[in-house]
Protein backbone atom coordinates (compact mmCIF):
# COMPACT_ATOMS: atom_id res chain seq x y z
CA UNK A 1 0.00 0.00 0.00
CA UNK A 2 0.98 3.78 -0.75
CA UNK A 3 0.66 6.51 1.24
CA UNK A 4 1.40 10.08 -0.22
CA UNK A 5 1.75 12.64 3.57
CA UNK A 6 1.18 15.44 1.45
CA UNK A 7 3.42 18.18 3.74
CA UNK A 8 2.65 22.04 4.05
CA UNK A 9 5.23 24.33 1.98
CA UNK A 10 7.76 25.54 4.23
CA UNK A 11 8.32 29.36 4.18
CA UNK A 12 11.80 31.54 5.23
CA UNK A 13 12.87 34.45 4.72
CA UNK A 14 15.73 35.97 3.61
CA UNK A 15 17.31 38.41 5.95
CA UNK A 16 18.60 40.94 3.14
CA UNK A 17 15.74 41.02 0.94
CA UNK A 18 12.64 40.25 3.02
CA UNK A 19 11.12 37.77 0.77
CA UNK A 20 9.64 34.33 0.97
CA UNK A 21 11.32 31.51 -0.69
CA UNK A 22 10.06 27.80 -0.54
CA UNK A 23 12.58 25.33 0.99
CA UNK A 24 12.86 22.54 -1.86
CA UNK A 25 13.54 19.09 -1.19
CA UNK A 26 13.12 15.76 -2.62
CA UNK A 27 9.98 13.83 -1.55
CA UNK A 28 10.92 11.17 1.56
CA UNK A 29 10.21 7.63 1.53
CA UNK A 30 10.22 4.87 4.24
CA UNK A 31 8.19 2.08 5.37
CA UNK A 32 5.54 0.95 8.04
CA UNK A 33 4.34 -1.92 9.31
CA UNK A 34 1.12 -1.41 10.55
CA UNK A 35 -1.31 -4.87 11.16
CA UNK A 36 0.54 -7.24 9.10
CA UNK A 37 0.58 -5.25 6.20
CA UNK A 38 3.24 -3.01 4.99
CA UNK A 39 2.79 0.46 4.21
CA UNK A 40 5.19 2.83 1.89
CA UNK A 41 4.75 6.35 3.20
CA UNK A 42 6.12 8.95 0.85
CA UNK A 43 6.28 12.84 2.33
CA UNK A 44 5.92 15.94 -0.03
CA UNK A 45 4.64 18.47 -1.14
CA UNK A 46 1.61 19.01 -3.53
CA UNK A 47 4.21 20.39 -6.23
CA UNK A 48 6.07 17.24 -6.26
CA UNK A 49 3.74 15.01 -7.51
CA UNK A 50 5.69 14.66 -10.90
CA UNK A 51 8.85 13.58 -8.94
CA UNK A 52 10.27 10.91 -11.03
CA UNK A 53 9.94 8.98 -7.55
CA UNK A 54 6.60 9.66 -7.01
CA UNK A 55 5.26 8.68 -10.28
CA UNK A 56 7.39 5.42 -10.12
CA UNK A 57 6.46 4.46 -6.68
CA UNK A 58 2.26 5.01 -8.34
CA UNK A 59 2.71 2.83 -11.32
CA UNK A 60 4.44 0.12 -8.93
CA UNK A 61 1.42 0.57 -6.55
CA UNK A 62 -1.52 1.13 -9.04
CA UNK A 63 -4.30 -0.18 -7.30
CA UNK A 64 -2.92 0.34 -3.96
CA UNK A 65 -2.76 4.16 -3.03
CA UNK A 66 -4.46 5.58 -0.40
CA UNK A 67 -6.79 8.46 -0.53
CA UNK A 68 -5.14 11.66 0.86
CA UNK A 69 -6.19 15.04 2.39
CA UNK A 70 -5.98 17.05 -0.94
CA UNK A 71 -8.72 16.48 -3.39
CA UNK A 72 -6.11 18.34 -6.02
CA UNK A 73 -4.27 15.43 -5.59
CA UNK A 74 -6.74 12.53 -5.28
CA UNK A 75 -8.04 13.81 -8.73
CA UNK A 76 -4.82 13.51 -10.35
CA UNK A 77 -4.02 10.12 -8.89
CA UNK A 78 -7.50 8.52 -9.37
CA UNK A 79 -6.69 6.11 -11.37
CA UNK A 80 -4.31 4.30 -8.89
CA UNK A 81 -6.05 4.46 -5.93
CA UNK A 82 -7.72 1.79 -3.98
CA UNK A 83 -10.79 0.24 -4.85
CA UNK A 84 -12.58 0.41 -1.35
CA UNK A 85 -16.22 -0.97 -3.11
CA UNK A 86 -15.49 -4.51 -2.03
CA UNK A 87 -14.90 -3.54 1.75
CA UNK A 88 -18.14 -0.87 1.35
CA UNK A 89 -20.25 -3.90 0.29
CA UNK A 90 -19.34 -5.80 2.88
CA UNK A 91 -20.44 -3.19 4.93
CA UNK A 92 -23.49 -3.01 3.77
CA UNK A 93 -24.29 -6.48 3.65
CA UNK A 94 -23.82 -7.08 7.45
CA UNK A 95 -26.19 -4.13 7.84
CA UNK A 96 -29.17 -6.10 6.16
CA UNK A 97 -27.98 -8.72 8.58
CA UNK A 98 -28.53 -6.59 11.41
CA UNK A 99 -31.56 -5.34 10.04
CA UNK A 100 -33.01 -8.80 10.04
CA UNK A 101 -31.86 -10.05 13.45
CA UNK A 102 -33.05 -6.65 14.58
CA UNK A 103 -36.36 -7.47 13.89
CA UNK A 104 -37.61 -7.31 10.56
CA UNK A 105 -39.67 -9.82 9.49
CA UNK A 106 -37.88 -10.40 6.31
CA UNK A 107 -37.22 -13.95 4.93
CA UNK A 108 -36.24 -13.69 1.44
CA UNK A 109 -33.58 -11.64 -0.35
CA UNK A 110 -32.67 -11.06 -4.05
CA UNK A 111 -29.07 -9.06 -4.20
CA UNK A 112 -27.86 -7.73 -7.76
CA UNK A 113 -23.99 -7.66 -7.34
CA UNK A 114 -22.22 -8.43 -10.92
CA UNK A 115 -19.00 -8.63 -9.35
CA UNK A 116 -19.87 -11.20 -6.78
CA UNK A 117 -17.36 -12.26 -3.94
CA UNK A 118 -18.42 -14.44 -1.48
CA UNK A 119 -17.85 -12.44 1.70
CA UNK A 120 -18.36 -13.88 5.28
CA UNK A 121 -21.49 -11.61 4.97
CA UNK A 122 -22.87 -13.41 2.04
CA UNK A 123 -23.02 -16.51 4.54
CA UNK A 124 -24.30 -14.38 7.38
CA UNK A 125 -26.89 -13.54 5.16
CA UNK A 126 -27.83 -17.06 3.94
CA UNK A 127 -28.28 -18.30 7.40
CA UNK A 128 -31.05 -16.21 8.08
CA UNK A 129 -33.07 -16.38 5.29
CA UNK A 130 -35.68 -19.21 3.63
CA UNK A 131 -35.19 -17.78 -0.27
CA UNK A 132 -32.33 -15.74 -1.20
CA UNK A 133 -31.16 -15.43 -5.32
CA UNK A 134 -27.79 -12.98 -6.23
CA UNK A 135 -28.14 -11.84 -9.80
CA UNK A 136 -24.46 -12.42 -11.18
CA UNK A 137 -22.46 -14.51 -13.50
CA UNK A 138 -18.99 -15.44 -12.27
CA UNK A 139 -17.50 -18.98 -11.15
CA UNK A 140 -17.76 -17.52 -7.71
CA UNK A 141 -21.10 -17.94 -6.89
CA UNK A 142 -21.14 -21.73 -8.21
CA UNK A 143 -18.79 -22.54 -5.26
CA UNK A 144 -21.07 -20.22 -2.90
CA UNK A 145 -24.34 -22.18 -4.06
CA UNK A 146 -22.91 -25.33 -3.27
CA UNK A 147 -21.47 -24.49 0.41
CA UNK A 148 -24.80 -22.78 1.00
CA UNK A 149 -26.70 -26.08 -0.05
CA UNK A 150 -24.44 -28.57 1.64
CA UNK A 151 -24.20 -26.37 4.58
CA UNK A 152 -27.37 -24.45 5.36
CA UNK A 153 -29.79 -26.82 3.43
CA UNK A 154 -30.49 -23.45 1.40
CA UNK A 155 -30.54 -23.35 -2.46
CA UNK A 156 -29.32 -19.70 -3.75
CA UNK A 157 -30.89 -18.94 -7.32
CA UNK A 158 -29.23 -16.05 -9.47
CA UNK A 159 -32.39 -14.85 -11.30
CA UNK A 160 -33.97 -11.80 -10.41
CA UNK A 161 -37.68 -12.30 -9.84
CA UNK A 162 -40.72 -10.05 -7.95
CA UNK A 163 -41.11 -12.99 -5.46
CA UNK A 164 -38.50 -11.98 -2.99
CA UNK A 165 -39.55 -9.56 -0.27
CA UNK A 166 -36.02 -7.58 0.26
CA UNK A 167 -34.03 -6.53 -2.91
CA UNK A 168 -30.28 -4.97 -2.55
CA UNK A 169 -28.11 -3.81 -4.97
CA UNK A 170 -25.03 -3.48 -4.86
CA UNK A 171 -24.08 -2.41 -8.35
CA UNK A 172 -24.91 1.09 -7.39
CA UNK A 173 -23.71 1.93 -3.82
CA UNK A 174 -22.38 5.49 -3.69
CA UNK A 175 -20.04 6.31 -1.49
CA UNK A 176 -21.49 3.98 1.79
CA UNK A 177 -25.03 3.45 0.86
CA UNK A 178 -27.00 1.92 -1.77
CA UNK A 179 -30.96 1.54 -1.69
CA UNK A 180 -32.42 -1.40 0.14
CA UNK A 181 -36.14 -2.48 -1.00
CA UNK A 182 -38.33 -3.90 1.26
CA UNK A 183 -41.83 -5.09 0.20
CA UNK A 184 -41.76 -2.39 -2.99
CA UNK A 185 -40.56 0.25 -0.29
CA UNK A 186 -37.75 2.09 -1.05
CA UNK A 187 -35.14 2.58 2.03
CA UNK A 188 -31.09 3.53 2.27
CA UNK A 189 -29.01 1.43 4.14
CA UNK A 190 -26.24 2.24 5.10
CA UNK A 191 -22.81 0.89 5.76
CA UNK A 192 -22.06 -0.66 8.95
CA UNK A 193 -19.96 1.95 11.11
CA UNK A 194 -18.48 -1.09 13.14
CA UNK A 195 -16.61 -1.32 9.91
CA UNK A 196 -14.90 1.93 10.20
CA UNK A 197 -14.04 1.52 14.22
CA UNK A 198 -10.55 3.64 14.75
CA UNK A 199 -8.54 0.79 16.54
CA UNK A 200 -4.37 1.11 16.91
CA UNK A 201 -4.19 0.58 13.55
CA UNK A 202 -6.55 3.03 11.61
CA UNK A 203 -5.33 5.28 14.08
CA UNK A 204 -1.66 5.44 12.94
CA UNK A 205 -2.60 5.64 9.26
CA UNK A 206 -5.12 8.57 10.48
CA UNK A 207 -1.70 9.93 11.40
CA UNK A 208 -0.95 10.37 7.84
CA UNK A 209 -4.34 12.25 7.22
CA UNK A 210 -5.59 9.29 5.14
CA UNK A 211 -9.59 8.61 4.60
CA UNK A 212 -10.98 6.42 7.84
CA UNK A 213 -12.73 4.45 5.15
CA UNK A 214 -9.56 4.16 2.69
CA UNK A 215 -7.44 3.21 6.64
CA UNK A 216 -10.03 0.22 7.59
CA UNK A 217 -10.37 -0.83 4.07
CA UNK A 218 -7.18 -1.08 3.23
CA UNK A 219 -6.45 -2.82 6.91
CA UNK A 220 -9.34 -5.42 6.62
CA UNK A 221 -10.33 -5.38 2.81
Amino acid sequence: MLVLNIIREETTKKRLFFCKNKIRKSPERYNCHIGNKVYTIVDLYENQLDNVLVKRLLVINRNKVLKCNNYVINDRINEYLLDIKPYIKRALLSSVVNIIKEGCDIDSVCIRDSLFTDYDEYYALASLLRRMSVVCDNNAFISFQSKCYNNLGLYVDNRKTEEYRGYLDLDNVFENKTFFIIDGIDMLVYADEGYFEVDNNVGELLKFNVPKEYACASLYI
